[in-house]
């Protein structure tokens, strides 16, 4: 409860960070629902997950962004009006090209 709303901030943005960094947060979270309910190692996180009724960080990264991209899509100022052709625009070819050896 101290820790979610930190990182739940900046979900717009995480979800664009790559699934290792994503993974390092769930990992400390599944570590804390242990310590919490004193669970066994042999426990899944998965079953602490639903027994506690929480929310993955995959999960909580998903609605947030998509409960943004809906009020973004919707909003009335004319700044918001383009945001998903600029979505679009910015998901081109991301690889790097490697420069010829000289």
């Amino acid at each position: 409860m101290l820790i979610r709303p930190i990182w739940q901030y900046g979900c717009s943005i995480w979800g664009a960070s790559c699934t290792t960094q994503i993974r390092r947060i769930q990992v400390q979270q599944n570590r804390v629902l242990r310590l919490i309910t004193d669970a066994p190692w042999f426990v899944r996180s998965s079953i602490l997950h639903r027994d506690l009724d929480i929310q993955t960080v995959h999960e909580v990264i998903q609605s947030t962004s998509t409960r943004t991209h809906q009020m973004m899509t919707n909003h009335p100022n004319p700044v918001f009006v383009d945001y998903e052709d600029l979505l679009e625009s910015s998901r081109g070819d991301r690889l790097l090209k490697k420069n010829a050896a000289k």
